[in-house]
This record gives C-alpha cells, structure tokens and sequence, in this order.
C-alpha cells in the first residue's frame, strides 16, 4: 500500500519483525503480552524523532494496519509534528479485543483505550472491515465516541486481511482530502 503513495513515505516496523534489526532486543515478551508496551512505543518514538530531524518533514501522517495501527494510534499524541492518523483493521481497545478472542490479556501494553483523547488538530481516519471477525467494527467504535476528531469507516464486504491494498488508493484520496483545512 505504501508504494501507491507518491508522497515522502518511511516504512517503520514494529520490533522483533526482523531481527537483526531490534532497538530493543527482541525476546518473548515484545512479540506477546508488551507488544504495544512503553519499551516498544518509545523506541518506535525515538526512531521517528531521529528521523523528523533530519528530514525536517513539515507535518506527519501515521499509517497502520492491525497492530500498526494501535502503534500508530500511542504514537500520534507523542510527536508533535503529527496531523493526521489512519488506521486499518486495528485492534484499539487491545482488553476487549482480548476478551473477543479468549486471549489472555496484553499485561504491560498500552491499549488507545486507556489513553487520553488525542488533540483536536489530529485528523483520525479509521478503517475497519465490515466481515472482519478479527477486529469487529464495535471494537474500534467504543474507542472512537469519545474522539472528537475521529472517523470511522466501515468498509461492508472487506475482513482483515482481504483486499485493502486494492482499496488504498481511493482511501488515501479521501484521508487526503478530508484532512486538509
């Protein structure tokens, strides 16, 4: 999906997707019940920090699809130069999206659904599968009523997985289009 997009774009994975490239190492704890802990969010920060400062990009959109995308939602209230935030398919109350599955629950990670409402100036644009049984919309609607700046979009005929890439050119004009002043 990145690829279709013809703006500056930094693709930015979560740690322990490849090895030999974890700031902090990977063990067991990242990849389960810390992956969206402050040790994980904080050194995806930094990485974004160190990179806003040397390109010196005059605003930033944050970009995530499942997972990513709750990493997108924890990292958006941190760094300042962020305008816009668009998830996909992302599980933002990780407690109920637990409870949903019969997990046991992501002891030691931040869930969007504890945080504080992120600022106004922040556009959010949130997509979610209507036949998607991993994250249900009404997963990511509680999260969403008390965001004052936030869209849902519930897409009828897509699940999780199938077939957003497809989708991703019209859903970027639109995040484009309703995300400038």
């Amino acid at each position: 999906m990145m690829t279709q997009d013809p703006t500056p774009a930094v693709y930015l994975q979560r740690p322990c997707y490849h090895s030999q490239y974890n700031v902090p190492p990977c063990e067991p704890y990242l990849w389960t019940h810390g992956r969206y802990s402050e040790t994980v969010v904080s050194s995806l920060e930094a990485a974004i920090e160190a990179l806003v400062a040397e390109r010196r990009p005059s605003s930033l959109t944050l970009i995530g699809y499942s997972g990513g995308g709750v990493l997108a939602y924890l990292l958006a209230a941190r760094v300042e130069s962020v305008q816009a935030l668009v998830t996909i398919a992302a599980n933002l109350d990780t407690e109920a999206w637990a409870d949903h599955h019969g997990y046991e629950p992501l002891l030691g990670s931040l869930s969007p659904a504890t945080e504080p409402v992120l600022p106004t100036h922040i556009h959010q644009s949130h997509w979610v599968g209507g036949r998607d049984l991993n994250v249900p919309p009404a997963l990511i609607e509680s999260v969403l009523r008390n965001q004052p700046n936030a869209r849902l979009n519930v897409v009828p005929e897509l699940d999780h997985a199938c077939c957003w890439g497809e989708r991703w050119p019209e859903m970027l004009r639109q995040v484009v289009a309703a995300s400038r002043p």
